[in-house]
C-alpha cells in the first residue's frame, strides 16, 4: 500500500493506493497555520476491514508530528480513534 499526500494553503488529503487503485482517503481543511481539521475518512466498500482508515489517520498524525501541527477531529471516525487511542494525544487540537 502506498500513501500520497497533497496539501495547499486551504486543504489537503492523504490517499491510499493498492497498486494503481485508489482505495481510500482522508480529506482535511486548514483551521489556521498550526491546525488542520480532518473532515472525511473514506474507504471503498470492497476494501473495508483492512485497516486502511487507521493507516491513513496514522499518516496524518505523522505529518502533524513532523510539522508541529495539531488535528481537529470533525470526522466521526477520527473522533472515535482519538478517544480510544492515547497515541494521538500529542496531535489532538
Amino acid at each position: 500500500m502506498t500513501i500520497t499526500h497533497t496539501n495547499n494553503e486551504r486543504q489537503g488529503e492523504f490517499v491510499a493506493f493498492e497498486g494503481e487503485e485508489r482505495v481510500g482517503y482522508i480529506s482535511y481543511e486548514w483551521v489556521d497555520n498550526n491546525c488542520f481539521a480532518i473532515l472525511h475518512t473514506v474507504v471503498l466498500p470492497e476494501h473495508k476491514g483492512k485497516g486502511i482508515a487507521k493507516i491513513l489517520l496514522d499518516a496524518a498524525a505523522d505529518y502533524a508530528r513532523k510539522h508541529n501541527k495539531k488535528i481537529k477531529d470533525v470526522c466521526s471516525f477520527v473522533t472515535v480513534q482519538f478517544e480510544r487511542n492515547d497515541k494521538y494525544n500529542d496531535v489532538k487540537a
